[in-house]
């Protein structure tokens, strides 16, 4: 059940793309069951076949990070996929857990390809910079929340990432123009 802040942040979300298909997704697997019980997905369908699917993660703002904003995090895929709502409820369990807070520009393992046969493996943790600065922040029922972007990223832009920042790894994704949605494009580092 989503109360007055999750609805918030799904009203937010499905407002920057309110002529598409959207449905809540949930996950009943792993530690998220009990990290974040009412834990959900949002699952936007894209306008036309080829384009992004977007996942919106809606209960990780439940984690209190004293000091910080709340946090929700999205994911996009080239297609439907399972996978992205697993790997929302990896991510939101992993960050309830005060020993692996998730913050921007964190590199995550997710431990397997983010989408069956990707070269992907990793995520960089990133601003959602692709829709503008509105679509970041959240703010309802004197809760702060923002919405970081789960960037899909290779095992040596990861190690790159570590060693030189995410900003470093987010120019050169920019300047070699990698397409985001490949699952099996190729490292730009």
């Amino acid at each position: 059940m989503i109360d007055a802040v999750g609805s918030a942040i799904r009203d937010h979300v499905q407002g920057f793309w309110p002529d598409r298909g959207a449905r809540l997704r949930t996950w009943d697997r792993g530690k998220i069951v009990e990290a974040i019980p009412e834990f959900a997905v949002l699952e936007i369908a894209p306008e036309e076949e080829g384009k992004a699917w977007l996942y919106s993660s809606i209960g990780a703002w439940r984690v209190p990070v004293p000091g910080e904003h709340r946090l929700e995090f999205l994911s996009l895929t080239p297609r439907e996929a399972e996978e992205a709502v697993e790997n929302l409820a990896m991510v939101a369990a992993f960050h309830a857990d005060e020993r692996f807070r998730v913050r921007l520009g964190k590199v995550i393992n997710i431990g397997r390809p983010w989408l069956a046969g990707s070269t992907c493996d990793h995520f960089l943790v990133s601003t959602p910079f692709l829709f503008g600065d509105e679509f970041e922040k959240v703010h309802a029922d004197g809760v702060g929340v923002s919405i970081y972007w789960l960037l899909a990223i290779t095992a040596s832009e990861a190690a790159f990432a570590r060693e030189h920042g995410g900003h470093a790894l987010e120019h050169l994704i920019e300047e070699n123009d990698a397409d985001l949605l490949d699952p099996t494009r190729s490292a730009v580092v």
